[in-house]
């Protein structure tokens, strides 16, 4: 989530956000290839070319990331969304259809999230509570309790927003501003939303450290 724990202490910075995503290279490459796809889309009209270039990007990437970190279970996900992104984009022939397993991630993560609060175990208290060594004690805690149900509120805002927005465009297949939506709604709304959640739990964090 763009957390770093370090000599007890928890913080959030720029960098920290920035490397939660992969760095800049990372950002780079989750942003590319959706404006090459939605730009020769526009330009050529043609799915194929459009769905083939954006596909090669993503595939070198994925590359590139497998090589570096060698993570195979990051990979594998990015290999079958990767693949599922051209198969819908193909199968319906319809160029908005690349955008839906994004829709479908955000609509995963907001029923997470919301379902987390409906349980009374956070997911951001969950995350921050074994990052931090504390384990579930948060729970027992009233003030820590309603922070990290605060902080998930805000974590489910994020792909609320995103669905409340994209989906829409996506409905109307308005590729250029769902394009545009995609990528406004992306990093830049990511980091504030981190950062608001940082704004909530930074007093319990303190105590804690």
């Amino acid at each position: 989530m763009g957390l770093t724990y370090s000599n007890g202490e928890l913080d959030v910075t720029s960098s920290s956000i920035v490397k939660s995503m992969g760095g800049w290279l990372g950002i780079t490459e989750s942003i590319l290839p959706t404006v090459v796809f939605v730009a020769t889309f526009q330009l050529s009209s043609n799915i194929w070319l459009s769905i083939t270039i954006a596909g090669c990007l993503s595939l070198a990437a994925l590359i590139r990331q497998l090589i570096v970190k060698s993570a195979l279970t990051q990979a594998i996900v990015g290999a079958l969304s990767i693949a599922l992104t051209i198969w819908l984009t193909l199968r319906s022939n319809n160029a908005s259809d690349y955008f839906l397993p994004g829709l479908l991630t955000n609509a995963a993560f907001l029923t997470v999230t919301l379902t987390s609060m409906l349980l009374r175990w956070p997911l951001v208290g969950v995350f921050v509570g074994f990052l931090i060594g504390e384990g579930f004690g948060w729970r027992k805690k009233p003030s820590h309790f309603k922070r990290f149900m605060a902080a998930t509120g805000i974590y489910s805002g994020l792909f609320l927003v995103k669905l409340a927005v994209e989906m829409p465009l996506y409905l109307s297949h308005n590729l250029a501003a769902l394009g545009a939506a995609k990528l406004i709604l992306g990093v830049p709304f990511y980091a504030i939303t981190l950062w608001l959640i940082w704004l909530v739990i930074k007093p319990l964090i303190r105590r804690v450290s």
